[in-house]
Parts: structure tokens; sequence; C-alpha cells
């Protein structure tokens, strides 16, 4: 077996769209909607072994890449307390390369200027143009997302900020 070197943080399994496609935000799960952020206890154990991990198999390096649901939706003072806790936790010698998934609607400029801080990666599901985004990624009301995304991605361009799609 080999030595885990990532870990997918399933921060929530709530979304501010409405997919048609998705498998996991539908009625046949009502659970689902009702289910909070993942605990910042959690972040701190899940922390606390990926520490113990590194130590044990000699990792220098490990990646945590925030998922959900919309991983934006604990809002920005979310994050802030994770990395808080991630700079009391994490030793100098152990590097971890943050990344993010989302679906770019809750992209604000607060998130832009602490993800380029914190060195995260960012990636954003998209559908491809305006026209498939509309009529696949929508919001619960039923209106697509392609105004809100592809005004999220512009931003990002014009801060000089890489992301993945």
């Amino acid at each position: 077996m080999g030595v885990v070197r990532q870990v997918i943080v399933k921060v929530s399994d709530s979304c501010n769209l409405n997919c048609s496609y998705c498998y996991y935000y539908t009625e046949a799960m009502p659970s689902v909607k009702s289910r909070k952020k993942l605990s910042l206890e959690d972040v701190r154990t899940l922390l606390l072994n990926v520490v113990e991990q590194c130590q044990q198999f000699g990792l220098n390096e490990f990646s945590i890449l925030f998922h959900g649901g919309e991983p934006l939706l604990p809002g920005i003072g979310y994050y802030r307390e994770v990395f808080k806790l991630a700079d009391e936790l994490i030793p100098e010698w152990l590097q971890i390369k943050w990344a993010i998934t989302t679906n770019g609607v809750l992209l604000s400029d607060e998130f832009l200027d602490l993800f380029q801080e914190r060195h995260v990666s960012i990636g954003v599901s998209l559908d491809g143009p305006p026209k498939s985004q509309d009529r696949f990624r929508i919001f619960h009301s039923g209106k697509g997302s392609s105004d809100q995304v592809y005004g999220t991605l512009a931003r990002v361009q014009n801060r000089g900020q890489g992301v993945g799609i």
C-alpha cells in the first residue's frame, strides 16, 4: 500500500447551485441540504493526523484540497480560522500545498486576497461556454450561473492570479 500524500476535504455538503446532473445534491438525498460545514475541531484533527503521518513516513510535503458541495459557503472567516489552525499545528519542516475546487460564484476579492496570500491553487468547475454553463449549472431558482462565473474568471485574470478550469 502506498503512502497518502494528498487528502480531499469535503468542507460543506451544501451547494449554492443545483446542477442538472448532480449525483449528490438531489431530492433523493434531502438530508444533504441540512448538513453543516466541517467543524474546526475536525479540521484540527485532520491537520494533526497529517503531521503525524508525514513524520511517520518522512514526508516534507503534503497536499490538501478543499472540496464540496461548494467549499466557499462557510465564508471567509472559516478559512481564516483554518489557516490560523494550520499556522499553529503545521511544523516548519512540513510544506502544505493548498488547493480548492469551487463553482466560482462566491469567489470574492476577499477570498482571492486570502488565497493569494496563502498560496492556494484555485480550480473552478465550468461546463463550457455560457450556453452550456447556463443549461447545466443553474441556481436553485433555475437561473443560469454563467454571468457570475465568467465574471469571476475575468476578475481573477485581471488580478494576474492563476486559476485552473
